[in-house]
């Protein structure tokens, strides 16, 4: 009776491992594309390091993080120990492709002179590699390391599972984030709603002409820290005078 319902209750676990693995390398191929064949491709040197950050990332607290959350469903009738030395293998393997992310993108700051840390997508992924880096190294000592006691790995367990699904979610959640700041910060021309100011952090000298004027108010820069406001018509008329004048800062005193 016990083997029937553990039969049936595993019957669909072939087929979700199986679409998880599709989804997965689907999401994989179609970064790798967008990035090689519409941001420049690859390169260690040169703009192109950037494209680095995201693909390791995706790869490394995604695909890889999330393979290894499936090891003891997938590889159930193993024995404990080979799971749990693959599930620690990919874990490893994941923390490397993404500590290799992480240093690419560091690196095209220095050399670009970015500001670090400028946004939520970054400090969400650097709270989350953090605890990720934190997880694995409590994990190993408490199940790896041999003459723990068993009580202890008895309590941890639920928490350790707990935590690597959250980091998981979490993880999926910053790399959304990050692929729509790059996607936002790539359109030269951003189309906002006619109630809607973009505001910069740096500011311009008033325009010389009525064209001038019209193509400032439609500029991107990708360099600066953007933010889209829907104002009333009021208190727009009221910014763009105020924003025109020469040398005039959006900081008050």
């Amino acid at each position: 009776m016990e083997d029937s319902l553990s039969h049936q209750n595993t019957g669909f676990m072939p087929y979700l491992v199986a679409t998880s693995q599709i989804l997965g390398v689907a999401v994989l191929a179609i970064t790798g594309t967008w990035l090689s064949r519409y941001r420049g491709g690859f390169s260690w040197e040169g703009p192109e390091q950037f494209n680095v950050h995201p693909l390791c990332m995706v790869l490394g607290m995604v695909f890889l993080c999330g393979d290894a959350l499936l090891v003891y469903r997938v590889f159930r009738h193993e024995t404990k120990r080979a799971t749990k030395i693959l599930h620690g293998a990919l874990h490893i393997l994941a923390l490397i492709i993404s500590l290799v992310g992480i240093i690419a993108v560091f690196q095209f700051h220095q050399k670009k002179k970015f500001p670090d840390m400028y946004s939520i997508h970054s400090w969400l992924g650097i709270a989350t590699f953090s605890f990720y880096i934190l997880q694995w190294i409590i994990g190993f000592i408490v199940f790896f390391v041999p003459g723990l006691a068993f009580a202890y790995k008895t309590f941890y367990k639920p928490l350790h599972i707990f935590f690597g699904m959250g980091l998981l979610v979490t993880s999926i959640a910053t790399c959304l984030l990050g692929l729509t700041e790059k996607v936002l910060f790539s359109i030269p021309n951003p189309i906002l709603p006619e109630r809607c100011t973009l505001l910069t952090s740096n500011t311009e000298q008033s325009p010389k002409s009525t064209d001038d004027k019209e193509i400032r108010q439609r500029k991107y820069n990708s360099e600066t820290h953007l933010l889209g406001l829907c104002l009333p018509s009021h208190t727009q008329t009221s910014l763009t005078s105020y924003t025109d004048k020469p040398h005039s800062k959006l900081n008050p005193a």
